[in-house]
């Protein structure tokens, strides 16, 4: 009796976990908050995914604009999966449930997710309109620590993190960004600075991925050098940028490290004319230590 009992608690196990349909080597996801003024830049991000290389590769997509929701797989051309109804980009449900469609549909020995839209940063105490995906429409966003809920269960449910987590949208490459998400996401990529309304040039960020054969830290790199080499002369022209990588198992001592430096520089009379000498990236919030 006892076996049977142990056998059909492993077979309810069994069925209540995801089952993966599709093996596929790498997966490539984009949750587009287009429900705003990026509506356009969307449009022409959709066409650089289609023209990039593929091989092993899926690229699915939540896209979230102004016509509605859907999910598409991206080919040579778009591929809708699942319409929906005009949901909440800004609403941790909908990004939970698209990383749970994508994860039980396919599984991937690497995973790439691109959280794009418009981007401020971290949610600081009790101050509003910090965070990324800002939805027009419902008047919402996700805050870092919603999308660190949704990765959680996301690890929870399917025993694995997400590769490289990459913001296209502006000011959301941060320690303290980083440190929330670091048991959750191997390798965060993205912006100190504003992003130009062309973002990631996708061909060749989707090529480069496609082609990759290296570790993820080689990968996430050469990802930070296609950005670069885009606004260098290159596909979409030439513009000052910013784009950095970080192993997110290093945020724990850049943590210590800078609750170290807080109490000489709070302890220091002259700390303002400290904080001037630093470069403010066009927004007063924001100071770059490293300057």
């Amino acid at each position: 009796m006892r076996v049977r009992f142990l056998a059909l608690i492993l077979l309810i196990a069994f069925l209540s976990s995801p089952v993966p349909t599709n093996r596929v080597d790498k997966l490539f996801l984009v949750y587009m908050a287009a429900d705003n003024n990026l509506y356009i830049q969307g449009m022409g991000d959709i066409l650089e995914m289609e023209k990039a290389k593929k091989d092993n590769l899926k690229v699915i997509a939540l896209v979230d604009d102004k016509t509605g929701t859907r999910i598409e797989e991206i080919t040579d051309r778009e591929e809708i999966i699942e319409e929906r109804k005009n949901e909440d980009s800004g609403d941790p449900e909908v990004l939970f449930k698209f990383l749970n469609f994508a994860l039980s549909t396919y599984q991937a020995n690497e995973i790439v997710l691109v959280m794009w839209g418009h981007g401020d940063g971290r949610n600081f105490k009790g101050r509003k309109g910090k965070g990324i995906c800002f939805d027009e429409t419902h008047s919402d966003f996700l805050t870092i620590g919603e999308i660190k809920d949704v990765l959680s269960k996301i690890k929870e449910r399917f025993n694995r993190k997400i590769d490289v987590l990459i913001f296209d949208a502006c000011f959301m490459q941060s320690i303290e960004v980083s440190y929330e998400l670091r048991d959750y996401v191997d390798f965060v990529l993205g912006s100190q600075t504003y992003v130009p309304l062309d973002g990631l040039p996708y061909d060749e960020v989707i090529t480069t991925f496609s082609e990759s054969k290296s570790d993820l830290k080689t990968l996430s790199v050469n990802i930070a050098e296609a950005y670069f080499n885009s606004y260098n002369n290159g596909s979409q022209g030439n513009e000052n940028v910013t784009f950095s990588v970080i192993d997110t198992s290093y945020t724990d001592e850049i943590k210590n490290f800078v609750n170290s430096i807080i109490p000489i520089l709070i302890s220091k009379d002259d700390v303002l004319s400290v904080r001037e000498k630093y470069e403010v990236p066009m927004n007063e919030k924001y100071i770059d230590f490293i300057s």
